[in-house]
């Protein structure tokens, strides 16, 4: 399944989401992140994408399991054991395209349930996930620590 969705001023970057495994989990991943992007595309373009983009912009999310994930990507998750989600950069091999992988645990759909009243693994996840699209959108050069108030401030909406 691959899916894609358009963000920024004049619809310039083009994010899509490519579910390489199709497993159940894979496949909920993709229709979560796609879920919040849509659902709250406004505020991130008011809030994080407000400056034009002269050019367009591919950011591609391959979404993939774990189990079935290569011996580098296995490598970055065994190191982050508590997080049913690991976001990982792999060089851009094409010109305006910005690839990263996301790889899940066998059990990220148990993992993010939790209280409808509190952040979740899944809303954690929604903040690394829009992070590293942020980081590609503007070039690398953010200021975590400015954007994170506004980040924290969008993922409480997905809790209520």
């Amino acid at each position: 399944m691959q899916t894609s969705l358009r963000l920024g001023p004049g619809d310039k970057i083009l994010l899509v989401f490519d579910d390489i495994e199709s497993t159940p989990d894979t496949r909920f991943l993709v229709t979560a992140f796609v879920s919040f992007f849509t659902a709250f595309r406004k505020e991130i373009d008011r809030e994080f994408l407000a400056s034009p983009i002269e050019s367009g912009l591919l950011i591609r999310c391959m979404i993939l399991d774990v189990e079935q994930a290569p011996a580098d990507i296995k490598k970055v998750f065994a190191e982050r054991t508590d997080s049913p989600v690991t976001v990982a950069t792999i060089d851009a091999r094409t010109e305006g395209v910005r690839d990263r992988i996301v790889a899940c645990r066998a059990d990220v759909q148990e993992r993010f349930q939790g209280d409808m009243l509190k952040a979740t693994e899944l809303q954690f996840t929604y903040a690394t996930i829009l992070s590293a699209v942020l980081e590609i959108s503007l070039g690398g050069k953010i200021d975590l620590d400015m954007l994170r108030p506004k980040i924290v401030s969008l993922i409480r909406k997905t809790i209520q």
